[in-house]
């Protein structure tokens, strides 16, 4: 064989392995960047799932008590809007006793 034939088949030979060698790590770091993808996700949906685990009791006690307060409201609105109509009915008496009070 021609020396410079050689010297171009071992040139050839020595990208191709280096090619080799990059596209296997090029290839191992792909798997390991999708692991580390799923492991992500898997840590993601593990700590909202367990987060509300934890937190539904203290969010349901919330809406109770939101819920309470809520009916609080609304029979003091109930009890504020009544408070005309009585002192519209103490107000004719209230007011024929201090009438007949003043003549006198």
């Amino acid at each position: 064989m021609d020396p410079d034939v050689r010297v171009l088949l071992k040139k050839n030979l020595e990208l191709a392995e280096e090619n080799n060698r990059m596209l296997r790590s090029m290839r191992r770091n792909g798997r390991i960047m999708s692991i580390i993808h799923v492991l992500y996700w898997i840590v993601i949906l593990g700590l909202a799932l367990w987060s509300y685990q934890t937190i539904q009791p203290y969010l349901e006690q919330a809406l109770k008590t939101y819920q309470s307060l809520q009916t609080t409201q609304h029979n003091v609105e109930l009890k504020v809007q009544s408070i005309p109509d009585f002192f519209k009915k103490l107000l004719p008496d209230f007011g024929s006793s201090t009438a007949s009070s003043s003549l006198k």
